[in-house]
């Protein structure tokens, strides 16, 4: 069963480094981890890179992190303006968007 991680509303330079360690810690304690982020309302890029470096060390390591539902638009527009949305790859539309194309 996979563990849950609520995301905290703000996911900043300056929270960062907190949102990092919970979830590194979560990894490392389960073998399946789902970030649930219905109340994420503040993001910058700080939150791509933590999230994709926690799916490059799941990966890594055989364990499994995804969302428990398809990007918020607040992630969404994110990932538009980092340009991770220009010619993404499957498998970050599979992880993102449950494998739809973003509109």
């Amino acid at each position: 069963m996979a563990q849950v991680l609520e995301v905290p509303n703000s996911v900043m330079v300056s929270s960062a480094a907190m949102f990092a360690e919970t979830l590194v810690q979560t990894l490392d304690q389960h073998d399946s981890v789902t970030l649930n982020l219905d109340a994420l309302n503040e993001v910058d890029l700080s939150f791509l890179q933590i999230v994709c470096a926690a799916r490059d060390h799941a990966h890594r390591t055989d364990k499994a992190i995804r969302l428990a539902r398809p990007a918020t638009d607040v992630v969404k527009a994110l990932l538009w303006r980092a340009g991770m949305l220009d010619a993404p790859a499957q498998d970050d539309l599979d992880f993102w968007f449950d494998g739809a194309s973003p509109q």
